[in-house]
């Protein structure tokens, strides 16, 4: 789904984009509880273009993928920033020592 961006309601940018990141609200509500106040809480984002400053486009991309598939290739150089998104949108930990 995150490949074909088939019904997507959700666009990323991104720091130094080159493209934006097209998302479904539903898979990113139900990975993380940031996400889940972000668009279900009391002060509801209500903009479908979201933009994200501090994650570097190549780093939210491979976060997107993980929210979506549960693989995310880890290395020296990535791992810091992943787990950076990772506790930024309260992602649980556990799944990222599991690969790492």
């Amino acid at each position: 789904m995150l490949e074909t961006q088939l019904l997507c309601g959700i666009t990323l940018v991104l720091k130094n984009f080159t493209e934006p990141i097209k998302c479904h609200k539903f898979v990113l509500v139900s990975r993380g509880t940031v996400c889940e106040a972000m668009f279900c809480g009391t002060l509801a984002e209500t903009n479908d273009v979201i933009n994200i400053s501090d994650i570097e486009e190549a780093i939210q991309k491979a976060f997107a993928r993980y929210l979506y598939s549960g693989v995310v290739e880890i290395s020296t150089e990535t791992v810091l920033h992943l787990l950076y998104a990772a506790k930024k949108y309260d992602v649980p930990w556990r799944w990222f020592y599991f690969w790492c």
